[in-house]
């Protein structure tokens, strides 16, 4: 039986797939970060315009986005994981493989959206209906609960949060059968997962302390570690001679 990739092995593999290509990945994840702020521009003046708050539209629009720009990232990852970075950011071939199956599916960005959306409501209604008594008190209870959020929205992750990869991988996979099968290679394989990304912790304490701009290069070693991840878990042990993409999308 093949034996996974420890976490130290993912993550050096991870930076080592990286190397030259950060420039091609940071520019993607700048180019979603823009259209979210415009995104989020636009909600904001239609709410001041109508005299309305509405942080639980603009955040489902933008969860929507990024679902919708999610498989293209991750088509990214995946070919330069598997030493085709040359194919990694071609318009014409992502959207020909996108074109083969459910990784495009509207349904997969609607249902991330909706549930993304549902984990950060009590966030949402935090706002709107507790008037702390301080400014740090403000910080508390907004780190506190938007823990809780995020706490809420991981516990889903862990269980589907392969169905972007398992797309790709299984184009004629219905969405049911996507989350189904999600479900079944995770089971064994969360306390790792949790590890795994829980090592990013100290990592993103810091870019927050470097005002963010560190994110730039944890989000794209995050999301590399998180494809070299799902190629360990579903083919144990084939890392260690990785194929050619050629051999994989043909």
């Amino acid at each position: 039986m093949e034996q996974h990739l420890t976490i130290s092995e993912i993550k050096d593999m991870a930076k080592d797939k990286l190397k030259g290509t950060y420039f091609m990945n940071i520019s993607t994840l700048a180019i979603f970060l823009v259209l979210a702020l415009i995104v989020s521009f636009v909600i904001g003046l239609v709410g001041n315009m109508f005299k309305m708050n509405i942080p639980a539209v603009k955040f489902a629009l933008i969860f929507l986005l990024y679902g919708i720009f999610s498989p293209h990232m991750i088509l990214g990852y995946i070919f330069t994981a598997l030493n085709s970075p040359e194919k990694a950011y071609n318009p014409e071939i992502l959207q020909e493989i996108l074109n083969k199956g459910k990784l495009s599916s509207p349904d997969i960005a609607v249902i991330n959206a909706i549930v993304l959306t549902l984990c950060m409501l009590p966030y949402f209604f935090c706002g709107l209906f507790i008037t702390p008594t301080s400014y740090i008190a403000m910080v508390l209870e907004n780190a506190l609960v938007l823990s809780g959020c995020i706490a809420l929205y991981l516990i889903y992750f862990l269980f589907f949060g392969q169905i972007f990869y398992l797309a790709l991988d299984f184009p004629d996979y219905s969405i049911k059968d996507l989350f189904g099968h999600s479900l079944k290679i995770m089971k064994g394989n969360k306390i790792r997962f949790i590890k795994t990304f829980a090592s990013f912790i100290p990592l993103s304490v810091l870019s927050v302390l470097c005002f963010f701009v560190g994110f730039l290069f944890v989000v794209p070693y995050f999301y590399m570690t998180r494809t070299i991840f799902y190629l360990d878990l579903v083919n144990p042990g084939s890392l260690k001679e990785m194929p050619d993409s050629s051999q994989i999308f043909n």
